[in-house]
């Protein structure tokens, strides 16, 4: 069996694309399944399909973002305390 793993806080992912619907998941704020949406689109509108998709995709790299500079944020202060320097010149250090 392989179960797909996903993490989206408040986001959404793509279940099926059709011409002119498309199926969304929808998840809450601990990442886990909400519900799912089937939105539909008239003729004119079809070019909003390709428009979800490249934001949903875009929502994926900026979570990356945020983790990475969280990670790298947590790293530098563990850093600077163990190197003897106080906790709020630490954290003032990373904030500017």
């Amino acid at each position: 069996m392989v179960f797909e793993f996903s993490f989206l806080p408040k986001g959404y992912s793509i279940v099926e694309v059709q011409n002119d619907s498309m199926t969304l998941q929808s998840y809450n704020i601990a990442g886990i399944e909400k519900d799912i949406a089937t939105v539909s689109f008239s003729k004119e509108d079809t070019w909003k399909i390709a428009a979800i998709e490249h934001e949903i995709k875009r929502q994926k790299e900026f979570l990356w973002i945020l983790y990475f500079a969280v990670t790298v944020s947590i790293f530098l202060f563990v850093y600077k305390v163990r190197n003897n320097m106080k906790v709020w010149k630490a954290i003032l250090f990373l904030l500017f």
